[in-house]
């Protein structure tokens, strides 16, 4: 196990990696670190996911391959830095708690101003943490970017410190759970979808307010005024 110890694996290193090793190899080298208890409880299941597709399907795609070597290298290094913690974001659960005999699967999508996706989401019923938010970059699960979740007390735990942008992430972040009226309206006017359904608005008057009339009712927003940042 020791040849990836300390070893940095960035995304372009990828095809390098498997060329030298093997994905079969890499597999097998995350199997041993999950048997052994080295892989972080958190990665858990994203790690189990990966071993189970490549079992089933004999292939990973690229981005599935990076993390496998992520992983990797995080448990054999011992260099995973503290997850950071936030508190008092308790201000956007009143927007889900609006949706609740509205909408199944409510997520509201925001974008910083380099253009990074956040997508947020409330834990179902069978999830591990229910009834808090999930932050991730929006991407299919197994293939996403994690940002943490949010409890209901309003503690964001993130283990993405090291993320691209990240501190464009959480002060946008910090700024929706503070004026979140403000900012998805913002957010409307400047890519020109609603952040609540992800449609193009097309009236004039939901390009001025920022957000879709149905959206602004499922999500407990006022309508029918120019909203401004």
């Amino acid at each position: 196990m020791g040849q990836f110890k300390h070893q940095v694996i960035a995304q372009q290193e990828v095809k390098r990696i498997v060329a030298s090793v093997g994905l079969d190899g890499m597999i097998l080298e995350l199997e041993g670190l999950i048997t052994a208890g080295m892989i972080a409880t958190k990665d858990l299941g994203f790690a189990g996911s990966l071993v189970s597709k490549h079992t089933n399907y004999k292939q990973l795609s690229e981005k599935q391959i990076y993390w496998v070597g992520r992983m990797i290298e995080r448990a054999l290094s011992g260099d995973e830095p503290n997850p950071v913690v936030e508190e008092g974001l308790t201000g956007m659960f009143k927007l889900f708690e609006a949706t609740n005999d509205k909408l199944q699967w409510p997520k509201i999508r925001l974008q910083t101003d380099s253009g990074l996706p956040i997508v947020l989401s409330i834990a179902g019923s069978r999830a591990k943490a229910p009834g808090t938010i999930n932050i991730t970059d929006g991407g299919k699960y197994g293939e996403n970017i994690w940002y943490g979740r949010i409890s209901k007390e309003g503690v964001w735990e993130s283990p993405a410190i090291q993320a691209k942008g990240f501190e464009a992430i959480r002060a946008l972040i910090h700024a929706f759970n503070e004026d979140p009226e403000v900012i998805a309206a913002t957010q409307g006017k400047v890519t020109g979808h609603c952040c609540f359904c992800s449609k193009e608005l097309t009236s004039e008057e939901s390009l001025g307010v920022g957000y879709g009339k149905t959206c602004a009712h499922n999500f407990g927003v006022p309508w029918g005024k120019t909203n401004t940042s």
